[in-house]
C-alpha cells in the first residue's frame, strides 16, 4: 500500500477508511482495455505479442507489457462522478479514502496523482495481479476484516465484500448484487447509469 499516511494510523470504528475499486467503479471503463486498444491503435499485429505474454507470464505479465508501451492519457478517462462525490464525502467526514485495483500501478498512480482525492493507493506490479483474494488479503492485512468499507463493481468483488465492514456496490450486474445481499450485512446498491 503506497500510503501518505500509515494505514495502521487509521481508527477501526465509525471511521473506517473507505477503499474504492478502479475499474467500472471510479472509471466507467477498464484500464487493460485502454492500454490494449492504446497499443494495437498503433500496431495491429501486437496482438500476436500481448497473447504470448498473457500465456507465458499471467496477467500481471500482460499488464506490466502493456504499461511498459503504452500510455493513457488518465484526465480523459470516463470518471464516475457519483462515486467521486462518494470520495469527497467520505473525506469531508474526516474519513481515509484508498484506491485498490488491479490495473497495473503504473496507471493507478497517475490517476492517484490527478485526482488528488486518495490518502494511498496499491495496484498490480509486474509480479502480482492485485485481483480477487489477493486485493482482499492486502486489504485485511493493512485495515483488518470488517475494518474498512469497500466499494466495487463486479463478481470478483465478493470476496473483498466478504471481509469488508460495509459492502458498497456501483453498476453491478443483478447476478452480483443478489449475491451480495446473500453475503453482507450492511449493503448499499447505487445505480449512476441506466441498466
Amino acid at each position: 500500500m503506497r500510503a501518505k499516511r500509515s494505514p495502521r494510523s487509521v481508527k477501526k470504528s465509525a471511521d473506517a477508511p473507505l477503499v474504492v475499486d478502479l475499474d467500472g467503479t471510479l472509471i466507467f471503463t477498464d484500464i487493460l482495455i485502454e492500454s490494449a486498444f492504446a497499443l494495437l491503435g498503433r500496431n495491429p499485429f501486437l496482438i500476436f505479442a500481448m497473447l504470448g505474454v498473457l500465456f507465458s507470464k499471467g496477467k500481471a505479465g500482460l499488464k506490466a507489457y502493456l504499461a511498459d508501451r503504452a500510455d493513457i492519457d488518465v484526465t480523459l478517462l470516463p470518471f464516475d462522478e457519483e462515486v467521486i462525490s462518494i470520495i469527497r464525502q467520505a473525506r469531508e467526514d474526516g474519513r481515509s479514502v484508498y484506491l485498490a485495483s488491479a490495473s497495473h500501478e503504473k496507471y493507478v498512480g497517475a490517476i492517484a496523482d490527478h485526482l488528488g482525492l486518495f490518502d494511498g493507493w496499491c495496484a498490480t506490479n509486474d509480479e502480482t495481479n492485485l485481483a480477487g483474494s489477493k486485493k482482499r488479503d492486502l486489504l485485511v492485512k493493512e485495515f483488518g476484516a470488517n475494518a474498512f468499507d469497500y466499494i466495487g463493481n463486479d463478481a470478483v468483488d465478493l470476496k473483498i465484500w466478504a471481509e469488508s465492514r460495509k459492502s458498497i456496490s456501483v453498476n453491478a450486474p443483478r447476478r452480483v448484487e443478489a449475491r451480495l445481499k446473500k453475503s453482507s450485512q450492511d449493503v448499499e446498491i447505487i445505480k449512476t447509469r441506466p441498466p
